[in-house]
């Protein structure tokens, strides 16, 4: 289910300028895109394809608290 939510979320990031929608709105998208691919990944892969069409979508969106949790992710550190 989580999987279903996270796609449907990166979809609506991957339609871009085309969608209406403040800045605002958009980083909190990728902010809960990030808690729920961390929280509810079933496997590593998973979550780095997540986290990798999150970062292409709305790259500009992406704080640096989040590329902070990815490399402790990618790390084992987290």
């Amino acid at each position: 289910m989580a999987a279903e939510i996270v796609n449907e979320l990166l979809d609506y990031l991957q339609e871009g300028d085309s969608v209406s929608g403040s800045v605002d709105l958009k980083e909190e998208i990728v902010l809960k895109v990030a808690i729920l691919a961390e929280k509810f990944a079933e496997n590593l892969s998973w979550y780095i394809d997540v986290i990798i069409k999150l970062i292409e979508y709305a790259g500009d969106y992406v704080n640096e608290d989040l590329w902070f949790r990815v490399a402790q992710m990618i790390t084992g550190f987290g």
